[in-house]
């Protein structure tokens, strides 16, 4: 029972984290608003295989080092602030579409791979230095230190399925037919103003934030 009411508490925890927006949320909305429900799934999976590698890491004890070694952190953190501002370089020039595209349209999209949605969840958490910082926090303070491996392993598994699902819910409902022929035609100042957000974010990284 009280592995129950734990796993409640961190299936809450799970559900309060994603609903803060950040690079995470900002890239499945470019994703999914552009280049159609395909990709933000992509994008979704990639996100939550990252918060599972993040899990592992802390586990394994990788999370710690990470954090006690500042320069490494510190590599980590500007690998993620390049990341975000080139992506968010190449989104502040996009140009309009003509047309309903496939996405809209119904029929297979096209415009990004599988791979490179994948891709890009992946690279996009696994380079934010915060997440190893909560799930860290998460390990340390929030579960009990006499909870058993397996349980954590399912605590932290139970954090990435709630940031894949979420994800997965907000690409399906920007990349559902009805939802993309309203605002196909001005998709391109949604990838431009997800631009926008990402290169913020990638400033306040450099900065230290």
């Amino acid at each position: 029972m009280a592995h129950i009411s734990q796993w409640l508490f961190v299936v809450g925890i799970g559900w309060m984290g994603v609903a803060v927006p950040g690079p995470n949320l900002f890239m499945t909305i470019r994703n999914s608003a552009v280049y159609g429900r395909r990709a933000g799934l992509w994008t979704a999976l990639g996100l939550g295989t990252a918060n599972l590698i993040s899990v592992g890491a802390c586990l394994a004890g990788i999370g710690l080092f990470l954090t006690e070694a500042p320069a490494l952190f510190e590599g980590v953190r500007w690998a993620g602030a390049v990341f975000l501002i080139y992506i968010g370089l190449r989104s502040v020039r996009a140009r309009k579409k003509e047309g309903l595209d496939a996405g809209a349209s119904g029929r297979p999209e096209e415009g990004m791979s599988r791979a490179r949605a994948y891709r890009l969840g992946l690279s996009t958490c696994l380079l934010n230095p915060k997440v190893i910082v909560f799930f860290l926090a998460f390990f340390t303070q929030i579960v009990d230190a006499g909870t058993p491996l397996a349980a954590r392993l399912f605590y932290g598994a139970t954090i990435a399925a709630v940031e894949w699902a979420w994800m997965s819910l907000v690409a399906g409902f920007l990349s559902s037919p009805p939802v993309r022929r309203r605002y196909f035609g001005v998709s391109h100042w949604i990838e431009r103003a997800m631009g926008g957000l990402l290169i913020a974010l990638g400033t306040i990284w450099f900065a230290g934030g």
